[in-house]
Formats: C-alpha cells, structure tokens, sequence
C-alpha cells in the first residue's frame, strides 16, 4: 500500500520524503516477488532434476565426503540389493566387503576426494547370495555445494563384457585339447619374466613312443593319452607355474627355479607321472593299458641364455640328446651337450 502525500505538500520535504518511501515499497515488493519466483524454479528444477537422477537407468549414488550416501536411484538400489550392499553403510567400506581388491577400491575413493576431474576404473566383486564374480565399472566424480564436498558415484554392470573377453581370452591363450597354455599364450607369460629379470628354469618334454598309439589304436586313443599326460604333468607343478602344450606331443614347463638339485627331484616326479598307465576303452570294450616315455631336456635363465629363443633352443638340445643316448630321462643343458 502506497503513502498518500498530503495536499499542498507535493513538492515539499514530506512529499518527497512520501514519494520515496512508495519507491522503495515498490522495490521492495518487486524483490520480494522476484525471490518467490526464483524459488518456484528452483523446486521445480529440483523436482526435475530429482525425477531424472531417480528414473535414470544408470545406477548412480551421491555421497558425502565422510562416507554417507544420500541419494541413491532406483537403478542403484536394484543393482546393489542384488549383491547385497547395504546403502544404509558407509561408502566404500560397504563395496570393499565384498570387493576382491578394497585397499585399492579405497584408495581410488580418497584420490578421486583429492581430484577436481572425473576418475573411473573397473573393479571386481564376489556376490555373497551367488558366489559368482561381478565385475563393476565405478566413476567418480567430486562436487561441491556450499562449502560440503560430496562424491556423485556412477556404477555400470560390466560382467557379461568381462566374461566374455576372458573366454576369448583363455581361447586365444589355452590349447583347446588339453587347456593347458599353448604357444602364444606361454610366450607372453614367459616374456612378463624375462621383463622383470626373474630367474626361471625350461622344461621342454618330448614324448616317447606316443607315435605306435596314435597308428595302432587311433587318434582318439592319441588325444586322450595327451590329456592324460597334461593332467599328470599339471600334478606335479604349482599354480604358478607354466604348463604349455607346445605342439604335438611336445610338452613345457616353466618354473620359478634355477637350482639344479631341485630341478632334478622335479624332473624325477615328472618321468614317474608320465610313465602312469591309461586305460583305453577300445571300441570292443576291451580295456587296455597304455603307457608312454618321455625325453626331457632342462635350461634355466639367465645362467643358459637371456631370451626366450635362445632358452628354448638349449632345452631342446639337451632334449634331442636324451632321445638319441637313451630316452625316458632328463639331461640338463651344457656346452658339452
């Protein structure tokens, strides 16, 4: 409501302290209407923004800096009741429960607090209610919103994308007869050693007499005598160890071992292993045992050679010089040989 100026007083001190009273009134109510306009967007820009971020089919957190997740969409929830995460922890211990790496799950959290970009990376989780492998892309993003710090946490199911690239892998780098490695993929685990300079050993095995099997009793009889061997050569190495079929009926082993009192206890399992019997069932249902020898020639690195080439090639002619003295035996590899 305006002041009204009083007459005769139009032009004097009171009118013109009136007039600008009204002014301001007028400013006034102008601002205050400006304020409640603003604030109607903005709920509904909330409302929107809200609408988006709960409907998105991305799965999509906001968390604050100290760990408690404050919204969550529907697409997070879904995907996280399904690996039983519980939203009501804090982030990421709740992850790391069932993450198989936390320590560096955790770390990426506090780098990403300490960045001022976007950080993602791909992560792999363990389902308590399947026990199958879940892998997650995880992005991160840090915000800021009056002086508090939160985390905006963007989550993408990639298992089948993992899954598949590890079955293209594994036939890529895995003999389909027996699942050993084969060549290509021996090469690159081997080549990761000489990268680091880590000493190993070669064993190169060549089978004898598996050439009668495969003519009398058939090429199945041959298969099947190859995954008995890998089977009984997979016996006596360990997980870390490399066992390849290198072609044919040649067989390698590499091994964290230099040490020549150990490689001949290993070798001396080996020809035991190899020389098990099989039965083979032939196609008269007669059962028959089937036996095989083995040559086995022996190079370690770096004391032989210093590539892969070269250390293949030793073991080979300590292999060939079993084959021609005496076979079924192991010779180690020297200048002599």
């Amino acid at each position: 409501m305006d002041l009204v100026v009083p007459k005769g007083h139009e032009s004097s001190e009171i009118g013109d302290i009136a007039s600008n009273t009204n002014q301001l009134i007028a400013k006034t109510a102008s601002m205050f209407e400006q304020e409640r306009q603003l604030r109607a967007d903005i709920e509904i820009l909330e409302k929107r923004f809200r609408l988006m971020f709960e409907r998105s089919s991305s799965p999509t957190l906001l968390v604050k800096d100290k760990g408690e997740v404050i919204l969550a969409n529907d697409a997070a929830c879904d995907l996280l009741a399904g690996m039983a995460i519980d939203l009501d922890e804090y982030f990421p211990e709740s992850f790391g429960r069932y993450c198989k790496t936390p320590d560096i799950l955790y770390t990426f959290t506090e780098h990403t607090l300490e960045l001022n970009q976007p950080t993602q990376s791909e992560f792999e989780f363990i389902n308590p209610m399947t026990e199958q492998p879940v892998w997650l892309s995880v992005i991160m993003l840090r915000v800021e919103s009056s002086g508090q710090f939160y985390l905006q946490v963007f989550l993408s199911d990639i298992t089948l994308r993992k899954t598949v690239f590890q079955e293209l892998n594994k036939k890529a780098n895995r003999d389909k007869l027996t699942g050993l490695y084969n060549r290509h993929g021996t090469e690159i685990k081997i080549n990761e050693w000489l990268d680091t300079e880590t000493p190993f050993s070669l064993f190169i095995i060549d089978l004898d007499e598996f050439k009668p099997i495969n003519d009398i009793y058939g090429h199945n009889a041959g298969d099947a005598m190859l995954k008995h061997i890998a089977t009984q050569i997979s016996t006596q190495v360990r997980e870390q160890d490399v066992v390849c079929r290198w072609g044919g009926d040649e067989f390698l082993i590499a091994l964290h071992c230099a040490k020549n009192e150990k490689l001949q206890r290993i070798a001396e399992n080996l020809l035991e292993a190899i020389n098990t019997e099989m039965i083979w069932q032939t196609p008269e249902g007669k059962s028959l045992p089937l036996r095989v020898g083995a040559s086995i020639g022996i190079a370690s690195y770096p004391r032989d050679a210093v590539e892969l080439s070269q250390l293949i090639e030793c073991a080979d002619v300590a292999m060939y010089t079993v084959k021609k003295d005496k076979k079924n035996a192991f010779q180690f590899y020297s200048l002599s040989a």
